[in-house]
Formats: C-alpha cells, structure tokens, sequence
C-alpha cells in the first residue's frame, strides 16, 4: 500500500484535468472549438510537467534519486 503524498497528488492531477478541463475550459468556450482545443492542450501539457515535478520530488523523499 502506498502511503505519502504520491497518491494524493495523483488525485489532483486527475481533479484538474477533470474539473478544468472538461467542465470549466469546454463549458466556457463552447463557441470557440479552436480556442478550447489549444487551451486544452495548455492545460495536458502544464500537468504533464507538473506531475512529472511530482513524481521526481516523491522519488527524492523515498531516496530513490
């Protein structure tokens, strides 16, 4: 079993892309499909990156790097 901040912060990866993406960014900009589609992809990329940030900061406290 896992313990710890990776878990959680699993969960926010998948609340932001969920809540932001889906619901704020396609609601919002339901008239502009072009405009959604590349502030969609701004908002995969940027959590791409940050979980990536995540997973080296967990792997730093468990002393894995």
């Amino acid at each position: 079993m896992m313990t710890g901040r990776a878990p959680a912060r699993a969960r926010a990866a998948q609340v932001i892309a969920g809540v932001v993406e889906e619901r704020g960014i396609e609601a919002a900009l339901a008239g502009s499909p072009s405009l959604c589609h590349a502030l969609s992809l701004v908002v995969r990329t940027s959590n791409t990156f940050l979980g990536s940030l995540m997973w080296v900061d967990w792997l730093r406290f468990l002393g894995l790097q």
